[in-house]
């Protein structure tokens, strides 16, 4: 700053600084609003209100993430809302040689579909083979999942290993009260193709 001949250094702005670790989660709102039209019926025109699901996503520490989906919503048979805990999960976040450890309720790595909460899916309604064999929440259990990163230059590797306790709403999952696991073994590859001129 320049007042007359005398010079002045200009201060500094004050910075402020935050640290990677915050103990404040990350927490998302979502709606999921739906709605109907019949020709032929008593009440032709319906909305309601389907879902909410609200998400708690923080790092706990420098070695766990804590990920929690709570879901408010309505029973496709009575109509009547409730709460569920979608998914509930701790994930390690510096496990030695490229490893990661999932602990609780989580969706299980199969499919394109099952992975993904209903609310960022492409289209309404689950497709109805997929309801059948997984039944309406999908491969959703308590269990342990491990993932190893492949170290691989060329391209992406992943394996993932998971242990849940079963399905409890899709029959095609039963197999008795003695031995109820469900074991799963996914190997996810990622090329990248481009040109470079």
């Amino acid at each position: 700053m320049q007042q007359g001949n005398v010079t002045t250094p200009e201060e500094p702005a004050p910075t402020q600084t935050r640290s990677t670790l915050s103990f404040n989660p990350d927490i998302g709102v979502v709606g999921d609003f739906q709605g109907s039209y019949i020709s032929k019926g008593k009440r032709n025109f319906d909305t309601y209100l389907n879902e909410t699901e609200v998400s708690l996503q923080a790092v706990v520490d420098p070695y766990i993430r804590a990920d929690f989906f709570i879901s408010f919503g309505r029973d496709l048979q009575t109509g009547k809302y409730g709460v569920n805990i979608e998914e509930g999960y701790l994930t390690t976040l510096s496990l030695p040689a490229k490893l990661q450890l999932k602990a609780g309720k989580f969706k299980e790595a199969v499919g394109r579909i099952n992975p993904v909460h209903a609310h960022a899916l492409p289209f309404v309604d689950l497709p109805n083979a997929y309801v059948n064999l997984f039944g309406d929440e999908g491969l959703n259990d308590e269990g342990l999942s491990l993932s190893w990163l492949v170290p691989n230059k060329a391209f992406y590797q992943e394996l993932t290993l998971q242990a849940t306790s079963g399905s409890s709403e899709s029959p095609s999952f039963y197999r008795g009260y003695n031995n109820n696991f469900i074991f799963l073994e996914h190997f996810k590859n990622f090329v990248n193709i481009y040109y470079n001129d």
